[in-house]
């Protein structure tokens, strides 16, 4: 029996990175946002999650810190129609270079 390992983190950023049509949705709140994310990202958080509204077609990367907000948001939005949405999981640990990580000076 072949099992299908899961991409990780960094791979689906840097494959959303190379196609400019997909979105990349933040769930976390604010400052968690604002502390590290991905470049070009969108934050709206999870407790917000029911008001989101785009092109329920347009392909969404759906990520947070370890991947449950992420999983729980990616479940909603498909249940309110949106038709691309992947959770990607979590930063937590992610070494991209795609990401933006605020420095205490």
């Amino acid at each position: 029996m072949f099992f299908r390992r899961k991409k990780s983190f960094d791979e689906y950023v840097r494959e959303g990175k190379q196609d400019s049509n997909i979105i990349f949705l933040d769930v976390r709140e604010k400052d968690e946002y604002i502390s590290e994310h991905v470049v070009g990202s969108i934050n709206w958080p999870i407790s917000k999650i029911e008001t989101f509204d785009m092109d329920r077609s347009c392909p969404l990367f759906v990520y947070c810190r370890s991947g449950a907000r992420s999983y729980k948001a990616s479940n909603i939005l498909k249940e309110k129609g949106y038709l691309n949405v992947t959770n990607i999981g979590g930063i937590l640990n992610s070494q991209s270079e795609y990401l933006y990580k605020k420095t205490i000076k």
